[in-house]
């Protein structure tokens, strides 16, 4: 499967944290304000469901993680529902409808592989008119997925009206009924339509693009659907919208996903527009090729979009005609480098794929039809051949070129930046158009870098101090630097439990709200006769093989991981049903999974230390950390405090102002001082555990000693996190000898630990 990025996981780590706790207290309400400290707006349908925001700019992979919170959706909250169910997504427009309906349906493809892996491909995926003949068993045995637009369930239209009339396909979903109270009916008689089909089961909602669906019209539909979960994804969130998990730009930038900042520059001529946008294409195109050439750069061939004001030939308007004409003619174009994509003519429909090497691609003339449901990475410049008007026209497409291709930084920073050009006789207009166009996609004008002013982007800072090269030792194992992953060794194996008491008593406190007893499980009345098909088709192998897919971790063999899991299986089996195991499956997921991590975490640390006591850990500054001329921060504030190496740094809170920072800058031993980004570029010490530790601090004194501070708040002394640092920034400090020093401050021994710099 794909890998997840850094703050890819971090949302979904934030959103099962947030569902496991909605699940327990049955409050989203509370639950969201004492996670993010802001007043939550309760869905108007039924205020215990939870109804969330992920805000992830254009270019952040928002299908990607709606794929995976669907998993994380069944995982953490509907957990009664065995993995089996119906989820709505609900797009915005017909283009990503087509769009999406592929990738999910495409087995190959990273949105379907996440389903595919979690719920053993028992995935089902549906559009709305294939929904009107959906089976009862399509949502109990599997999950099944209906993609569909907003607009086409609506009432008011044609289409819409099916998903609410009678349909005797429908029938057997109706058959048992144990309660009509929140079906539509006319007079007494419950209408047997696809609305209430989807009102039975009271589906996940997914909303892609959620501020289109934030209209009283669009809510009231949603509330009629009767969602047990509402999970938003969108650049540009609504007043309205609970912000549960948002990422920023600059991260984007930080994981290689997007190619910012964005270059502006207006030409007063559309044809000399179009010309010299011609003209950093072809640029792009030779430094793309010198990199594959000569530093082993993956193949790129940049494409320019070029945007018309009209489809059709109209005298006085820069048609599509008119600019074919223009680059074939007057740029010397060959016709087969061009591709016209409007409403009425489709040549990118010729090209399977246009990532590939034999595609001979290198402009696409449109007019709107870009705006929505296609993306290519290659896609580097943007010009617009027309007076702006309005922000819409880049709106529309300004996301088509911002994805950084196969999400990896190129080393030629030309490559990693995007060209918007405009013809317009007034450029602060047009760059203004722009800046709202960008906005809309979840970025800011921060991002763009005018060609008509100095730039410096917010996010970045410069060193000043010195420009001396700037080199900290990592730690080293056999020669190599180290990776958590070398400290498993290939014939590690996981053990069952010793105590399998504890285990069961540990088992019992994280189980569901699911009364077991010896002739069996005892549910929700609604939901008995589905668990009884279910455990018939259930076996202690498929229990087993469901565990151990996600327990399973990176350095350790899966077989082995189905030898551990079955073994504990089949221990359990002595004193449980297979049917109270298998109520129980995510509580047992959640402890195996828990007890993988801590005996991956105990070899690692024993192999460690063992490496440490033959004097097989070593540091070296050759193979370490060298301090970068320009950083890039998450949460940048100008360097007010003297001595700090760059302008700028990382946000300090008043504790580490107080405490550290200030006195920093302020000691007359002190040259100059770093405060350390938490991830990135900074310096890092990695250890015994899994992640990767980013000490608070840098200081250089002029005796030529290297001080690394880590600050930690009196309530988290002595924390096992604390103690872990403290104890991996020594052995670093003692393996690469006297000039380097670690220290672990907080407000009690902080004057101590600064006056220690003046010997």
């Amino acid at each position: 499967m794909l890998a997840l990025k850094q703050y890819q996981q971090r949302c979904l780590d934030e959103l099962s944290a947030y569902l496991t706790q909605v699940h327990a207290s049955g409050d989203p309400d509370t639950t969201f304000y004492q996670q993010k400290k802001r007043t939550y707006q309760p869905f108007i349908g039924d205020p215990s469901s939870p109804f969330v925001c992920f805000k992830v700019p254009t270019g952040g992979g928002k299908t990607l993680l709606a794929s995976h919170s669907v998993v994380r959706a069944f995982d953490q909250y509907l957990t009664e529902r065995d993995q089996c169910g119906l989820v709505l997504w609900l797009v915005p427009s017909d283009a990503i409808l087509t769009q999406t309906l592929k990738n999910l349906r495409d087995r190959r493809h990273p949105y379907r592989e996440v389903l595919d892996h979690a719920f053993d491909s028992r995935v089902i995926i549906m559009e709305k008119n294939e929904a009107l003949a959906i089976k009862p068993s399509d949502i109990s045995d599997n999950i099944c997925i209906v993609v569909t637009t907003l607009a086409s369930i609506r009432r008011e239209n044609t289409e819409g009206l099916k998903v609410y009339a009678q349909n005797g396909a429908l029938m057997e979903h109706f058959r048992r009924l144990r309660s009509s109270e929140h079906l539509i009916k006319e007079g007494t008689t419950v209408v047997q339509s696809l609305a209430n089909v989807i009102r039975l089961h009271r589906p996940l909602v997914i909303l892609d693009e959620g501020h289109n669906a934030q209209t009283e019209l669009s809510i009231e539909i949603l509330k009629n659907l009767l969602p047990s979960c509402i999970l938003e994804y969108t650049a540009t969130p609504d007043s309205l919208s609970n912000i549960l998990i948002e990422v920023l730009a600059v991260e984007l930038k930080l994981e290689e996903m997007v190619k910012i900042p964005i270059n502006l520059k207006n030409v007063a001529s559309w044809r000399s527009a179009v010309e010299e946008s011609k003209e950093k294409r072809d640029a792009l195109e030779k430094l793309a090729k010198k990199e594959e050439a000569t530093r082993g750069g993956a193949y790129i061939r940049p494409i320019l979009l070029l945007q018309t004001e009209m489809e059709q030939e109209k005298e006085g308007k820069v048609h599509v005609k008119k600019i074919i004409e223009f680059l074939t003619e007057n740029l010397k174009v060959p016709r087969e480098q061009i591709a016209i994509k409007t409403g009425k003519e489709d040549e990118l429909a010729a090209h399977d794929d246009i990532l590939s090497p034999h595609c001979p691609l290198r402009y696409i003339v449109t007019c709107n039809a870009l705006k929505e449901g296609w993306d290519c990475s290659f896609a580097y410049v943007l010009v617009s051949a027309s007076n702006v008007g309005t922000s819409r026209f880049v709106e529309q497409v300004i996301g088509r070129i911002l994805r950084l291709p196969y999400t990896k930084r190129r080393k030629t920073d030309e490559l990693n930046e995007s060209y918007v050009y405009t013809s317009s006789r007034r450029f602060n207009e047009a760059a203004k158009k722009v800046e709202q166009a960008l906005v809309g996609q979840g970025y800011s004008k921060q991002d763009i870098k005018r060609a008509d002013e100095d730039y410096e982007p917010p996010y970045q800072a410069k060193r000043l101090a010195t420009d001396e090269e700037i080199a900290l030792p990592v730690l080293l194992l056999h020669g190599e630097p180290l990776e958590f992953r070398d400290l498993i060794p290939e014939e590690f194996t996981l053990e069952k439990p010793k105590n399998m008491t504890v285990f069961l008593q540990d088992l019992e406190t994280r189980r569901t709200k699911i009364d077991i007893t010896e002739e069996g499980v005892k549910r929700l009345e609604e939901q008995s006769e589905k668990l009884a098909h279910l455990f018939r088709m259930e076996n202690e192998q498929t229990l087993v093989q469901w565990l151990s897919h996600r327990v399973q971790e990176e350095p350790i063999a899966f077989a082995d991981v189905v030898k551990f899991t079955g073994g504990i299986v089949t221990a359990l089996l002595k004193t449980h049903t297979l049917k109270a195991l298998y109520a129980s499956k995510f509580a047992l997921m959640n402890l195996l999974g828990q007890k993988v991590k801590e005996q991956l975490n105990e070899e690692a640390e024993r192999q460690f230390r063992k490496a440490l006591k033959k004097g097989d850990v070593t540091a070296s500054r050759k193979d370490g950390w060298r301090c970068p001329d320009v950083l890039t921060l998450l949460h940048p504030e100008e360097a007010r405090l003297k001595r700090h190496l760059f302008d700028r740094y990382d946000a300090l809170n008043e504790a580490e102002r107080e405490d550290v920072a200030k006195p920093l800058s302020e000691h007359p031993e002190v040259v100059w001082w770093f405060r350390n980004p938490a991830k990135g570029e900074g310096l890092f010490i990695q250890g015994y555990h899994p992640t990767r530790f980013f000490p608070d601090f840098i200081a250089r004194t002029k005796n030529g000693a290297w001080w690394i501070l880590e600050y930690k708040g009196e309530q988290l002394v002595g924390s096992a996190d604390s103690d872990y640092k403290e104890e991996i920034g020594k052995f670093w400090s003692e393996i690469c000898g006297k000039k380097f020093h670690f220290h672990m401050v907080t407000e009690a021994n902080a004057k101590t630990v600064l006056e220690k710099m003046c010997k």
